[in-house]
């Protein structure tokens, strides 16, 4: 066991080092199949490679193969950390390629261009339950203590006992691979996929952002010589439980489960890192009294715990306690509230000198704050566009004769009722299912969006949009769900999948803009307008180099078409997977976007 069993030192070439784990966790491997499948492990020593058996007898051998390209990845990710870490260490961190010290040394900007750049720019990374991912939960949590195990080998500490009991975990994980099924048997539910979703956040994502964020504020210290007002918005979106295109499965009522799921996991992440915080600040005010207003904002906190009375004369630990209950009580009647009383220990920290102890503590729970609110992920509603305009037709056809679809007739209706302040609302009672049901998410979506963080909502993506009348029909589908009728604060992002829709998306955008009920709610929701390209299907109606040639082309007129009635384009690119879906690394991707159509978002 020599690659694990010793630390390499800084010189050796990260290959070698990747090489090193790579043979010895073959060896690993190979244990446990002589374990548990010997003709198996017989099998992958043979040279050349005998094809493998059919039908049921294949799946050990298949199995097989899949744990040690599990292994694989989890070994590249290791060793591809770790040489950026080398990287760093022996050469600065303005070489690592990609990373923020080198990009703003690249940039070199000043320090009030780069602040107002880091303020203007957002990503929205989107989760979703694609049907090709079926790795359960549990084994990918045997992969993140599979990737534990191996930075832990990376120390010198050990004691050889030690280092073998590590070693002896690590095989016993790999065993744990062979003995637990790695694909779901039967289709997943939807409450699995969400529960699969925030399980990232729960593992990785949670405590990362904040890291992240620190370490942008480091890169900034080391190239500009300080550090910024302003950082890079980040917000994570999920479709799970929030994608109904053709999944009958995704109800409101399952809506409501996922938007209930991603607060109480956000809940549950903060009152981890608060149970943390209190273990460590031990401060006494008998020792280090609180100067005024700190101490009386502090109290203030302490006073709205109905217990709270534990820890004496120790303040800290007793703001941290007073949130905590807060925060499981649904006491915080919106996330500015928590984020201020963070902010009060911030302060009062920083007021008694300890900086150290606050960055360490505080300020990533307070920047968690900012990036996962009272939700984890923001969740997306879509809908495909035949779906709305039937719901719409069906209500209008409880009144009086519904106009056809696609007529003049139809779009002067509509616009009509958006404009009408004395709008008639239909008797659900009567309706359709699929038509109840639609009326029932967009009134979830009104609640949410004037709840405690109206973020854990987000935009209506209308699939398959042909039209302005599909995207206005959700508006007055929203009206007629108790929005009102001066602003609708509902983001209706439009989803231009095929060649044709592409090519007409900006004339569309247009249209929405003439009616003066979309203009006054797309004004406020800050003059941008927020636009989803179909990279799969555009493909597969036009092929993938006309695809290509048509999304930058509707992106360039659609910027300018916006910018001449005074609103930005914010694109949400369907893209992931293979290159027929759009997939590359990001950063290439969004480089390789047309000029000025990325504008920081």
């Amino acid at each position: 066991m020599q690659a694990l069993a010793q630390d390499t030192q800084p010189s050796r070439p990260p290959s070698a080092y990747a090489e090193g784990l790579r043979t010895e966790l073959r060896t690993l491997w190979r244990n446990i199949l002589l374990k548990r499948a010997p003709h198996v492990a017989s099998w992958v020593e043979a040279k050349p490679l005998p094809s493998i058996p059919t039908g049921q007898a294949a799946i050990p051998y298949l199995q097989a193969m899949s744990i040690w390209f599990q292994l694989l990845r989890i070994i590249d990710e290791n060793a591809e950390v770790r040489n950026r870490r080398q990287i760093e260490t022996q050469k600065g961190a303005q070489a690592v390629e990609g990373g923020f010290a080198e990009v703003l040394s690249d940039l070199n900007l000043s320090v009030g261009e780069t602040d107002k750049l880091a303020g203007s720019l957002m990503t929205g990374p989107t989760l979703t339950a694609h049907p090709t991912e079926a790795k359960r939960v549990t084994v990918l949590e045997i992969h993140r203590r599979i990737y534990r195990i191996l930075v832990s080998l990376e120390a010198q500490r050990w004691t050889p006992i030690e280092r073998s009991t590590l070693l002896n975990d690590l095989e016993g994980e790999i065993d744990l691979l062979w003995m637990t099924g790695e694909l779901r048997l039967s289709r997943p539910s939807l409450r699995d996929e969400i529960e699969w979703g925030l399980q990232f956040f729960r593992d990785a994502i949670f405590n990362a952002v904040p890291q992240v964020i620190d370490r942008f504020d480091h890169a900034c210290l080391q190239v500009l010589g300080q550090t910024l007002n302003e950082t890079p918005n980040i917000r994570f979106h999920s479709w799970i439980g929030g994608d109904r295109d053709g999944n009958p499965n995704v109800t409101s009522e399952m809506t409501k489960l996922a938007l209930q799921r991603g607060r109480e996991t956000a809940i549950d992440l903060y009152c981890q890192a608060l149970d943390k915080a209190a273990q460590k600040l031990s401060i006494s005010a008998l020792i280090l009294p609180l100067p005024e207003p700190h101490g009386e904002r502090l109290q203030a906190i302490i006073n709205r715990a109905p217990k709270n009375d534990r820890n004496p004369n120790e303040p800290f630990r007793q703001v941290l306690n007073a949130i905590r209950q807060r925060l499981t009580n649904a006491g915080y009647q919106h996330i500015s509230q928590f984020e201020c009383d963070l902010d009060a220990l911030d302060d009062a920290l920083c007021a008694v000198n300890a900086d150290i102890l606050t960055r360490r503590h505080i300020r990533p729970l307070r920047r968690a704050a900012t990036v996962f609110g009272l939700r984890t992920t923001t969740l997306d509603i879509r809908q495909n566009s035949t779906v709305t305009t039937s719901v719409l037709a069906e209500i209008w056809s409880a009144f009086e004769p519904a106009p056809e679809y696609g007529t003049p007739e139809w779009s002067t209706r509509l616009r009509t009722e958006l404009a009408d302040q004395n709008l008639q609302y239909p008797q659900r009672d009567g309706l359709s299912d699929q038509a109840q049901e639609l009326l029932a998410l967009l009134a979830l979506v009104h609640a949410v969006r004037t709840g405690p963080d109206p973020k854990a909502v987000g935009p209506f993506i209308l699939s398959m949009t042909r039209s302005a009348d599909d995207i206005l029909g959700v508006y007055l589908l929203a009206r007629y769900a108790g929005f009102g009728s001066e602003t609708l604060d509902i983001s209706v992002v439009p989803l231009f999948e095929t060649i044709g829709d592409l090519r007409n998306a900006s004339a569309i955008l247009l249209d929405v803009l003439d009616v003066p009920l979309a203009r006054r709610s797309l004004k406020s929701g800050g003059n941008v307008i927020e636009v989803m390209l179909g990279y799969s299907d555009s493909g597969k109606d036009g092929g993938y180099f006309c695809s290509t040639w048509e999304l930058d082309r509707a992106q360039r007129r659609i910027v300018t078409a916006l910018a001449s009635q005074g609103f930005r384009a914010a694109f949400f690119h369907g893209r992931g997977g293979s290159v027929s879906r759009g997939g590359a690394p990001t950063g290439r991707a969004i480089a390789a976007q047309p000029r000025g159509t990325i504008a920081g978002r």
